[in-house]
């Protein structure tokens, strides 16, 4: 099991900023982004 740091930047995003819109907004990202992250992160875990 091996997280990218994007991903990991991405996750961290969205605990700092409370939802996947603010942070797509902070990494300068549209929230789809930031939810195919996400999802990748939940993928990796399952």
């Amino acid at each position: 099991m091996g997280f990218s740091s994007d991903s990991v930047q991405v996750f961290l995003a969205v605990l700092d900023h409370g939802s996947f819109s603010a942070a797509a907004r902070s990494l300068g990202r549209v929230p789809s982004a930031v939810s195919m992250a996400i999802a990748g992160l939940e993928a990796e875990l399952d």
